[in-house]
C-alpha cells in the first residue's frame, strides 16, 4: 500500500539530467523532449536577446557619432556667422594648375542686428608684358612666358553696386595709377608693404560698401516714413534719390506743436524743410554737404533758425533715422526753453 501510494508522484522517482536541462523525470520521455525544446527556445531568445541589444549599442553609438557631427558642424556655423561680423573673409581659390592665384573677399553688412548686404570681390594673379612702356595681361602665372613678363595682382570680377561704389579709383589709390599691384619674388620687407597695401584696398572696399548699404537703408526709412501718413512729429514727403543713393533730398515738416510722445510743446507752429544731402565720399555714410531750405512763408524767427542749425549738425553726426526717430525732440526742447 505504500508504494501503491506514492506510485503516481513521478516527481519522486529517479531523476536524469544529463543534458543539463534541469530535473526531470527519467520515467516520462515526453518530459525531456519539452524541456529540450524549452532549451533551444531558450537559447533563441538569449540569442534574440543579445542581437538586440548588439544591435541597439550600434544605433545608439551611431546617433552619438551624429550628434557629435551635427554638433561640430554648429559649431563651425557659428564660428563662421560669428566672423561674418568682422564684415570681411578671405576666400582662396584654386586652379585646375594647382597654383593659388585667385583671392576671393566676401564683404558682409551688419546693420541694426541684421545683415543687410553681401558683396564679392575677386582678385587674381596674371603676367604682363612689358612691351613699349604699356602693360597688357597675357597668361596666368601657372603658364610659362618667354618674354620680359610680371606677375601683377588685378581685379578680375567682382559683384559691387554700381553706380554706386567706385572700384577704379580705389585700386589707383592703393595699387597705383595702373590699378594692378606688382607681387614679383621680393624680400622680407617689401612683402609686408605689398600686403598692407593689399589690406588697405580691401579695407577701403569695405568701407564703401558699408557707407553703401547705410544710404541705401536710410532712403528706404525715407520712404517707409513717407507712407505712413498716421502719427504725430516729424513728417516726410517728396523722398527723391539717384541709383548710387549718394544724392537724397526730402521734404521734411514738424509739427512743433506736439512731440512725437503727445506731449505738448512750447513751440508754436511747423517747421517746413526741404533737406538735400550730398554724399561726395563714398566710403564715408556721413553727407560731406547739405542744403536746408526753409519753405514757410514767414521769416524764420532766432528759436526756429537755432532748430535748423541744430538740425543740420545732427545730420552731420548721426543717421537719417536716427535723427528722425530720436534727436528731433531733444532739440525743440533745448530750442524753446
Amino acid at each position: 500500500s505504500k508504494s501503491s501510494k506514492w506510485a503516481n508522484r513521478q516527481y519522486l522517482h529517479r531523476y536524469d539530467d544529463r543534458d543539463g536541462i534541469g530535473l526531470v523525470a527519467s520515467g516520462s520521455n515526453t518530459n525531456i523532449n519539452n524541456s529540450r525544446k524549452r532549451r533551444r527556445s531558450l537559447e533563441g531568445d538569449v540569442d534574440s536577446a543579445i542581437s538586440t541589444a548588439i544591435s541597439r549599442a550600434r544605433q545608439e553609438r551611431t546617433a552619438r557619432t551624429v550628434a557629435e557631427q551635427l554638433h561640430n558642424l554648429r559649431a563651425k556655423r557659428r564660428v563662421a556667422a560669428a566672423h561674418r561680423l568682422a564684415g570681411v573673409s578671405v576666400l582662396p581659390f584654386r586652379k585646375e594648375s594647382g597654383a593659388d592665384d585667385i583671392l576671393g573677399v566676401r564683404f558682409d553688412v551688419c546693420l541694426n542686428g541684421e545683415f543687410v548686404a553681401r558683396y564679392h570681390v575677386f582678385f587674381e594673379i596674371v603676367l604682363v608684358l612689358s612691351n613699349d612702356g604699356h602693360q597688357s595681361p597675357k597668361k596666368t602665372v601657372g603658364d610659362i612666358s618667354s618674354q620680359c613678363s610680371t606677375a601683377v595682382l588685378r581685379l578680375a570680377q567682382h559683384t559691387l553696386p554700381a553706380p554706386g561704389i567706385a572700384v577704379q579709383p580705389i585700386l589707383e589709390k592703393n595699387f597705383g595709377p595702373s590699378g594692378m599691384l606688382a607681387v614679383d619674388v621680393m624680400d622680407t620687407s617689401c612683402k609686408e608693404a605689398k600686403l598692407y597695401d593689399i589690406r588697405q584696398c580691401v579695407g577701403d572696399i569695405h568701407d564703401s560698401c558699408h557707407a553703401y548699404a547705410m544710404r541705401r537703408e536710410a532712403c528706404r526709412y525715407l520712404r517707409r516714413k513717407e507712407s505712413n501718413k498716421r502719427g504725430n512729429g516729424a513728417r516726410v514727403w517728396n523722398v527723391a534719390h539717384n541709383d548710387g543713393y549718394d544724392r537724397i533730398s526730402f521734404d521734411f515738416c514738424l509739427d512743433a506743436n506736439t512731440s512725437r510722445n503727445g506731449s505738448s510743446s512750447a513751440a508754436g507752429g511747423e517747421i517746413n524743410l526741404t533737406i538735400q544731402l550730398c554724399y561726395d565720399e563714398q566710403s564715408i555714410a556721413r553727407p560731406t554737404s547739405m542744403g536746408i531750405k526753409h519753405d514757410g512763408d514767414e521769416v524764420p524767427d532766432l528759436d526756429m533758425m537755432e532748430a535748423i542749425e541744430d538740425i543740420r549738425e545732427a545730420l552731420f553726426s548721426y543717421p537719417i533715422s536716427v535723427v528722425l526717430e530720436e534727436k528731433i525732440d531733444p532739440i525743440l526742447r533745448s530750442t524753446r526753453k
